[in-house]
């Protein structure tokens, strides 16, 4: 093996959606993007706390999404 460049991954972003879910049910109605370029599946967790969630393709960023997130009283 040669030229193996050694380092640590970046470290992976968390979302606290506690935090979010709090702040949105502060603002019913209203939404807030939640997560940008993103390829998983952050859906589930808005979800689990009562949240409306729309998802938007990035069309200049492949396979990656925008998610929205919005509270309805």
């Amino acid at each position: 093996m040669s030229g193996l460049k050694w380092q640590e991954p970046p470290s992976t972003p968390r979302h606290n959606w506690d935090s979010i879910a709090e702040q949105l049910k502060a603002n019913p109605g209203r939404w807030a993007l939640v997560a940008e370029s993103y390829s998983g599946n952050k859906v589930k967790a808005a979800k689990a706390r009562g949240l409306t969630v729309r998802v938007s393709r990035v069309p200049e960023n492949f396979g990656k999404f925008d998610v929205y997130a919005k509270y309805d009283a």
